[in-house]
């Protein structure tokens, strides 16, 4: 019997929740897999066997990658990258662009990289766009001691990082200790984000996040005996793409943009997009105190190693609204309008932490109440959820007495909570249970709750009866140990009770 089970709800004109159809779902249903040929313990309708943790799953428009660990045969763990729904643009990789929809998770190879000692650790998704990050294996011989991210699909806003559509196929090595050795690549959809042009140092990318059009990398530079008298920082903040509402800080219009930008585009001093990497300047911020980087559609935030936020980008809609304020924040997360902080409490023992969200309000994503006695920050601006148009700054109205908030996953315009919820007394807390609470957008079913309104104050979405979780046998034997959003989607993974990670 599995020992872990993906769910999926919401968006699927094109396949992207991987259950076998092109028609959007209003409730939780199972995944399903193409089996590996060289797996045959493997059906159409199971996790793959050898899966063992789900890292990272993330949407773009309509296509879905999916980032797991995977134990083969020989007993060897290694990562593996999953594709389904859009693949015209080549945002599933060239050996799928060929197909009408990728309605199963497919399995994504990048044969050179592999063959040359390299492993796939990080993915992200745009619009139309995907970004796939290798680090070289230790010990097996690769032929560079640097990441390599890989973009892939469509180029509208500058999205694969590179100088043109044309410049895709990078052969050979390039000199130094900290210049990335590229293996061969022969597909020209595999393109190569130049880096390592921005830096002499081995390095690697330890976070990567993407907006519809825009997309942010945090280098970590490591020193070697050449480097470690260099004056410098050991992080670099790496932007391009959309960029003329200042969501990648301060960008220069030089004279050729000037040529190519609107009217409208040059009132904001900033250009159209930048087609290649940049070293971003992100005022105030030390870079190398740099934690995690979230992006929405014309704003991106940092969270720094002391708890707080950095922010660039429109604020029309309040999405920067008094995050500056803020302090101990332990997690950080942006939908397309809004940004939303995981706070520490200090003041409560029981209440071990609280989310802040800041931003458009018009699909209720805030997920902040307007009743009398709901939980709201003195030093916030509650919003008006009465109002579908509004903007506004509070704290989501998630019960958080004998709960903690383990993870936040932030869609277009909907939000999932992961909860730990505890029984007995601090600080003898003894985990009880683990819930999953959603709300705001729900046009496309994809808060899994049977319908599609809206949903303005958050609700417990999963265990509730009415979703996948019918197909378990008995819900109390699982637990929770994943949740994403992604374009009008949701997913919810969950393991047996009695299984170990």
């Amino acid at each position: 019997m599995a020992h872990l089970r993906l769910f999926s709800c919401g968006s699927n004109a094109k396949g992207q929740l991987s259950n076998s159809n092109t028609n959007d779902t209003y409730t939780f249903q199972s995944c399903s897999f193409i089996p590996s040929s060289s797996d045959i313990r493997d059906t159409v309708s199971s996790v793959p066997h050898g899966v063992q943790h789900i890292h990272k799953i993330v949407g773009g428009a309509n296509h879905t990658l999916l980032l797991v660990e995977y134990k083969g045969f020989d007993g060897v763990s290694h990562q593996r990258l999953y594709g389904c729904g859009d693949p015209s643009r080549g945002q599933l990789g060239p050996d799928l662009i060929e197909h009408s929809n990728v309605t199963n998770f497919t399995r994504i190879q990048f044969p050179n990289f592999e063959d040359e000692g390299f492993d796939v650790v990080d993915v992200a998704a745009a619009w139309e766009t995907t970004y796939v990050v290798f680090r070289p294996r230790k010990g097996q011989g690769s032929p560079s001691e640097c990441d390599i991210l890989v973009s892939m699909g469509s180029n509208d806003m500058g999205d694969l990082g590179i100088a043109s559509a044309q410049s895709t196929t990078v052969i050979g090595a390039s000199s130094g200790k900290g210049k990335a050795k590229l293996p061969n690549i022969a597909q020209p959809q595999f393109n190569i984000v130049p880096i390592s042009t921005l830096t002499n140092r081995p390095y690697q990318i330890t976070k990567l996040a993407a907006g519809p059009h825009h997309v942010v990398v945090i280098v970590e530079q490591t020193h070697d005996q050449k480097s470690a008298g260099q004056n410098s920082s050991d992080q670099l903040i790496i932007g391009w793409g959309a960029c003329r509402h200042g969501q990648l800080g301060h960008i220069p219009m030089s004279s050729s943009s000037k040529k190519r930008t609107t009217t409208a585009c040059l009132k904001t001093m900033y250009p159209l997009f930048i087609p290649t990497p940049t070293i971003l300047s992100i005022p105030s911020i030390k870079p190398d105190r740099v934690v995690g980087v979230a992006a929405g559609n014309q704003h991106t935030v940092f969270l720094t190693s002391d708890g707080t936020l950095y922010s660039v980008g429109s604020n029309r809609k309040s999405q920067l609204e008094g995050l500056e304020n803020l302090a101990s924040v332990g997690q950080l997360g942006c939908s397309w309008n809004s940004t939303y902080a995981v706070v520490t409490s200090q003041d409560n023992e029981t209440e071990g932490c609280y989310i802040v969200a800041t931003g458009s309000g018009e699909r209720g994503q805030l997920g902040i109440s307007n009743s009398e006695g709901s939980s709201s920050s003195s030093s916030m601006k509650r919003a008006d959820t009465s109002n579908e148009s509004c903007n506004g700054t509070g704290r989501t109205a998630l019960p958080t007495s004998n709960r903690k908030i383990v993870k936040l996953a932030c869609g277009s315009e909907h939000v999932l909570a992961v909860l730990e919820r505890y029984s007995g007394s601090p600080p003898m807390f003894q985990s009880k249970s683990s819930e999953i609470w959603g709300w705001g957008w729900n046009e496309h079913g994809n808060l899994g709750l049977g319908h599609n309104q809206d949903i303005h104050t958050p609700v417990k979405i999963w265990p509730q009866g009415q979703d996948g979780s019918r197909e378990l046998s008995d819900v109390r034997d699982w637990i929770v140990v994943g949740a994403w959003a992604g374009c009008g989607t949701s997913w919810l993974a969950v393991r047996r009770s009695n299984c170990a990670e």
